[in-house]
């Protein structure tokens, strides 16, 4: 199973360095990606994908 690409977030939250669009967003919000290198598949995958996201949410300006 692979995990979403995109992390969706209002508008309003940004990010000194991810790749943005608006495809397949409802208004006022944007999708969010960055690379985040090969993932280390010895762990639960939702486990690695919620560490993914709290590092991304991490870096929230």
């Amino acid at each position: 199973m692979v995990p979403p690409h995109w992390i969706h977030l209002p508008d309003e939250v940004t990010f000194a360095h991810t790749n943005t669009d608006t495809t397949d967003c409802a208004p006022g919000w944007r999708r969010h990606s960055r690379d985040s290198g090969p993932w280390n598949l010895t762990r639960k995958p939702i486990h690695i994908w919620l560490a993914h996201v709290r590092g991304v949410l991490g870096q929230a300006a």
